[in-house]
């Protein structure tokens, strides 16, 4: 009886519900779990058939199961079946879990049923699966571990894809399979701090290896929200910031490249040659650039300004085709045009110092001047190059192609504001000598003549009042030159009001002849060149445009006009060039005797320099400080 108390007390005690279900699929006994369960009275089960407790659907199919499992009662589960389900007295159904064992008693087999509801339990499941394929959805890598081991418990999809190995493969690894960055004696001890409840978290970048032993850079969040069981375990995010150290470091480049850019235009002086040099050489080593040229495009040719590369790589006075080239896109986008050769599905172009075939890569901005496209800020490699132009180059590039372009603003600006003042101050010395002029050497004149007047009235003497009345006449005489000089003086000639508007006058006068106008630039003080040097450079620059007027047949003409230590004048054209036997007696000419001579009068040099088909350059250079008059011809240069 004892233990008869206890067994019922038991099957009473037991969480789940159980039945005994006769041979005959009879219900003949359940538990008060049993009825909480099915919603039933326990006495409404005595009788029922086992059915009672299935959705009717379902009678039929569990008749067949019943009688099967009569022929070989074994234990065993029902719920092997994806989605057994039961039916409680209000009709409502729900999922559960089924475990048969037979019973034999005085020769009758009976059959024990537990029955669980599986719902909260299914539940859990969904919500376990629904975390999971969140955390497999995310392209962070999520991993979990137990101190004691360090081993994987569990790794997500974007573990998988952020280093390459299978989960099976991971969870038979630690984090010092693929960190080898960490020992594990710094990864306790890290984990130590988390495992206390010092910190919450620890966050840190190091380098996780994939199987294909690409390294790649990652940034670790390492939390432990289980510190309080036995073992603790951890959790790890990891994101990879491949893109946003690349971010960083190019932020850190650009900021590096804007303080040399500070630098260069601080310690130097403003729009000097110097400084557009070293900026140039600074920003092709910044780049990583073999050549960097300021170009001036007119007229479909393109000068170069300023440049930085090899030794002799182009001459600054040649004119080049802009058609086909970089340069030539650069104009027409006004945005930075960069390509390297082998990524372009087009046809590779070239740069108009150079073929398409010797360039590499290239790099380019516009430059504007008072709101026009002066010309490009061109970066050129001539070796095979690696790296791809990335976004801090183009910023960097249109930085400095926005100073460059204030720079010669200014450069023309401080030209045009020498030349006021200077021309202010001509005017106001020509008004003062004028003044001087007239109100005392004219006056004195004036007096003189009266005073021989006077005295040729009173002499006696034929001869004498003859030659008084002689120097009378020479005194009027001068008079009216010196009256005539003062009108001179105020009324001053093109020439005479500053050289620049002369030679600007006179370029454009040659736009008929030549069917376009030249494109004209200036360097340094020309309004400070000696008088009797600029008598010489308007002759000059005339006979140089007529030449090329009568014998170039050019679409385009530059000329430079530069003042340093000497003066120096270039005539630059694209047109059919001459012979080198032509260069060679080019002296026989009038027009290029009369410029040779004129340069040799000065102390200076002529040289003129063409090919076929490849132009024609004219450069006369005289010095500022004359030295002796040399008896022999000199300066005559053909190449």
């Amino acid at each position: 009886m004892l233990f008869s108390g206890i067994v019922e007390k038991v099957v009473e005690a037991f969480p789940d519900g159980i039945f005994l279900v006769g041979e005959s699929g009879k219900i003949i006994f359940a538990n008060g779990r049993a009825a909480e369960i099915f919603g039933y009275d326990r006495e409404e089960f005595s009788g029922q058939a086992i059915e009672l407790l299935l959705p009717e659907r379902l009678h039929g199919l569990h008749v067949a199961h019943r009688t099967r499992y009569a022929a070989r009662p074994v234990v065993r589960p029902m719920s092997e079946r994806e989605g057994l389900r039961g039916r409680r007295k209000n009709g409502r159904e729900f999922p559960i879990e089924v475990n048969l064992s037979p019973v034999v008693h005085e020769g009758e087999t009976y059959v024990v049923t537990t029955v669980r509801d599986i719902t909260a339990r299914l539940a859990t499941e969904a919500a376990a699966r629904e975390v999971k394929q969140a955390l497999d959805a995310t392209h962070e890598a999520v991993m979990m571990f137990a101190e004691s081991s360090l081993q994987f418990s569990y790794v997500n999809e974007g573990a998988v894809q952020q280093l390459g190995y299978s989960s099976a493969e991971l969870l038979e690894m630690t984090p010092l399979h693929i960190a080898p960055e960490l020992t594990e004696d710094s990864l306790r001890s890290l984990l130590r701090t988390l495992g206390s409840g010092e910190v919450d978290s620890h966050t840190l970048v190091t380098t996780h290896r994939r199987k294909d032993g690409r390294d790649l850079p990652v940034e670790l969040s390492v939390q432990c929200p289980f510190r309080d069981s036995p073992s603790p375990v951890f959790v790890v995010f990891s994101r990879e910031v491949t893109d946003r150290l690349a971010a960083e470091r190019e932020r850190r480049e650009g900021l590096e490249r804007i303080r040399v850019l500070h630098h260069v235009a601080s310690d130097l002086q403003i729009g000097s040659d110097e400084q557009f040099s070293v900026m140039l050489q600074t920003a092709a080593g910044l780049l990583k650039a073999d050549a960097g040229i300021v170009g001036r495009i007119a007229y479909g040719t393109y000068t170069v300004q300023h440049w930085y590369g090899e030794k002799n790589l182009l001459s600054s006075a040649m004119m080049h085709p802009l058609d086909g080239t970089f340069c030539e896109r650069v104009v027409e986008t006004g945005e930075v045009v960069s390509g390297m050769r082998g990524d372009e599905n087009g046809a590779w172009q070239g740069h108009p110092c150079f073929p398409a075939q010797r360039l590499h890569a290239y790099i380019g901005v516009p430059i504007e001047v008072s709101g026009r496209c002066y010309g490009t800020l061109d970066f050129c490699v001539f070796s095979p190059r690696e790296e791809a132009w990335v976004e801090v180059d183009r910023d960097f590039l249109r930085l400095l192609g926005k100073w460059i372009g204030r720079t010669i603003e200014r450069n023309e600006t401080e030209s045009v504001l020498i030349q006021a003042r200077q021309a202010i101050a001509v005017g106001e010395d020509r008004e003062r000598i004028g003044r001087d002029l007239h109100d005392t050497v004219i006056q004195d004149l004036f007096a003189t003549g009266m005073s021989l007047q006077s005295i040729a009235n009173k002499t006696g003497e034929a001869g004498v009042r003859e030659e008084v009345e002689q120097a009378i006449d020479s005194l009027d005489g001068t008079i009216r030159r010196i009256r005539t000089t003062i009108f001179g003086l105020r009324h001053a000639s093109v020439l005479d009001s500053g050289i620049r508007e002369a030679i600007l006058s006179m370029c454009t006068g040659y736009h008929s002849a030549l069917g376009f106008e030249p494109a004209v630039n200036f360097d340094g003080p020309i309004e400070t060149m000696p008088a009797e040097i600029t008598a010489h450079l308007l002759p000059a620059l005339r006979e140089a445009l007529a030449n090329v007027a009568k014998h170039a047949d050019a679409t385009a003409v530059e000329v430079r006009v530069e003042v340093a230590d000497e003066l120096m004048l270039r005539v630059t054209d694209n047109g059919r060039g001459v012979s080198s036997e032509v260069n060679a007696n080019a002296s026989n000419g009038h027009g290029l005797r009369n410029l040779l001579g004129r340069a040799v009068d000065l102390g200076g040099v002529f040289n003129l320099t063409s090919a076929p088909g490849k132009g024609t350059v004219i450069e006369w250079r005289v010095p500022l400080k004359q030295p002796p008059r040399s008896p022999l011809p000199k300066g005559f240069v053909a190449g």
